[in-house]
């Protein structure tokens, strides 16, 4: 669901629990629409198109860059060769 884009921001309601408990189902997101075609950067949350059918656009966070090796190990995720640790929302600094 989007509502109406306004100098460049576009209000993205999540329908999905596919990312929490980062964000949550019924949460709205503001999408920087003037970044468009730039390069993610690894932890950045991006919006992304699922040629499906029917089709619908998608949240997801960006764990690797164009070069990175990218493995799932006994469900561990390795980045380069290097096992990534898990990080919860609730453990990073800012959380309350």
């Amino acid at each position: 669901f989007f509502t109406p884009l306004v100098y460049g921001w576009l209000a993205y309601a999540m329908y999905s629990g596919s990312m929490e408990p980062s964000l949550v189902r019924g949460e709205y997101v503001f999408i920087d629409r003037r970044s468009a075609g730039a390069l993610p950067k690894r932890g950045e949350i991006v919006l992304f198109p699922m040629r499906t059918d029917p089709p619908y656009q998608a949240l997801a966070r960006v764990v690797a860059i164009e070069g990175d090796r990218v493995q799932l190990q006994r469900s561990i995720l390795h980045l380069n060769g290097m096992p990534v640790p898990r990080r919860y929302v609730g453990d990073m600094p800012g959380n309350y």
